[in-house]
């Protein structure tokens, strides 16, 4: 338990009351993902069929699907003017709307899992279920757009390695596994804008079958320049202190805000947690015993000593102030008690606030390098020494919070130490660069939804060709006629 009186320490943590806390307590809100070159406005790109050329034994015959009428409402079977409504798709809307329903059809059908319609799991299934309203109609556009921008531009006799990732994207293990799949589609889209055909897995010979035991190793998309082929590995960067401060950020939100609610009893809290720290000193600050102190006082603060964690973790809190309406709000109250937020109005039923804001160091930034750094190490052996190789770096953290209501963009934050301490040391010599992958998936169809920023090592053994490079910074493109590329073949002669 905790104890209200001054100077007084208690399971890690030393309480005391203060009048009031210093300092804005703006609620951490959820940040966007990167922004970032984009889908077309018009609906002509969705096609009303999907379909993909195959390897004989890539796929396995289609089961029988028996059509009955559906238990729930959702993407596939809603009102095309309500979705187009909701998302401002403006004119034009429900037919596009229409059309990227009978895409997602068709898509079911090719990969054998038209039942997902109805049972939709995964984040892709959060979306179908309409859960972000508008934002969520977006999100399938893009999807769908990006999926049919790749089909009608990869290599032939690929469609194992395509019904594979959509399935990886319609059934995840994990929030982690959706992520790589669908940043390996994603990629592939970008890079069939600016550069087409697009090789799948392009090292696997020709002749290849899954019947001849493992498959060769490959990076997951090649493209053929006049110079010759240069291949790209995609790989997601998942940084698990941050994902674990995320996590104990979001359990001290929303225990807090269910709990305080109960005891209905208005107050500002703010948090100040460290990257790192311990689980047993965070789940104090979701417990009864916090909460009773929240509500024993009006302002307080309570901050771990020094020797229960090294980096201290801080609580404070004050009162939540209310006004009848924005006409009658004393700013200088508000400023003597701390500065935003608080409610106005009338109506207020219950008011909480809180926020949790990390303490981001340099140990924090360089932990943060270390951990890509270990990432990309392990995408070495997916690559031929002979070729240009690029890595493809997606974040599962596309903004990382640095600070009181302050996001930084992920490939902002790390971007310039990968020019400034990995182009420098000849052991990444193996590697020509690598493109940050900045999705936007709820962007409205008006903004850019991907991009690829090219980022080249100075230093490579073999550099990027011209030609690729013009075509990846945006300044060009590059398209062969359609043919089915060469690829390598365990018969082909040296």
């Amino acid at each position: 338990m905790f104890w209200a009186e001054r100077d007084r320490v208690r399971n890690g943590y030393e309480s005391r009351a203060v009048a009031h806390h210093e300092g804005r307590a703006d609620s951490l809100q959820r940040s966007d993902p990167t922004r970032g070159p984009g889908r077309s406005a018009s609906s002509e790109g969705i096609p009303v069929a999907f379909s993909m050329p195959s390897d004989a034994d890539s796929v396995d015959p289609p089961s029988v699907i028996t059509t009955e009428d559906p238990a729930h409402t959702y993407f596939h079977n809603s009102d095309p003017v309500a979705l187009a409504g909701a998302a401002n798709l403006g004119e034009g809307g429900p037919e596009e709307v229409v059309q990227v329903q009978q895409f997602y059809r068709q898509v079911l059908e090719f990969v054998d899992d038209v039942a997902w319609a109805e049972d939709p799991v995964g984040p892709l299934g959060n979306h179908w279920r309409g859960i972000g309203n508008g934002q969520s109609t977006n999100y399938l556009i893009n999807i769908a757009d990006m999926l049919q921008r790749l089909a009608g531009n990869v290599s032939p006799g690929v469609g194992r390695t395509i019904v594979q990732r959509i399935r990886s994207v319609l059934r995840p293990v994990d929030d982690h596994g959706y992520e790589e799949a669908l940043a390996e589609l994603e990629v592939g889209s970008v890079l069939a804008l600016r550069m087409t055909p697009v090789l799948l897995e392009p090292l696997v010979p020709s002749d290849w079958r899954p019947s001849h035991g493992n498959q060769p190793m490959s990076p997951d998309y090649g493209v053929r320049m006049p110079e010759g082929l240069v291949t790209i590995e995609v790989t997601v960067w998942h940084w698990e202190a941050y994902a674990a401060w995320q996590r104990m950020s979001n359990m001290i939100s929303t225990t807090l805000s269910a709990r305080m609610r109960k005891r209905d009893v208005v107050r500002n809290i703010r948090v100040e947690l460290p990257i790192g720290s311990p689980q047993d000193l965070v789940s104090t600050l979701w417990s009864h015993e916090f909460c009773d102190m929240v509500c024993d006082s009006e302002s307080g603060q309570i901050t771990t000593t020094p020797d229960a964690a090294e980096r201290p973790i801080r609580a404070t809190w004050r009162p939540m102030l209310h006004f009848a309406d924005d006409s009658n709000i004393d700013w200088d109250a508000v400023d003597a008690n701390g500065g935003l937020p608080f409610p106005s109005g009338p109506s207020i039923g219950h008011a909480f606030g809180y926020s949790v804001n990390p303490c981001f160091n340099d140990d924090d930034r360089a932990a943060a390098f270390e951990s890509l750094r270990k990432s990309i190490d392990r995408k070495k052996r997916q690559h031929d020494p002979a070729s240009p190789h690029f890595l493809a770096l997606a974040s599962t953290a596309p903004k990382i919070s640095t600070g009181s209501g302050e996001f930084t963009d992920t490939w902002d934050l790390l971007g310039l130490m990968i020019e400034k301490r990995m182009w420098a040391n000849p052991r990444y010599a193996w590697l020509s660069g690598v493109l940050h992958h900045r999705p936007n998936r709820m962007a409205l169809k008006s903004d850019t939804i991907y991009t690829l920023e090219y980022n080249p090592n100075p230093n490579a053994r073999v550099p990027a060709p011209p030609t690729f490079v013009k075509a990846i910074a945006g300044d060009g493109e590059f398209h062969f006629m359609w043919q089915r590329p060469r690829r390598r073949s365990t018969n082909r002669q040296a």
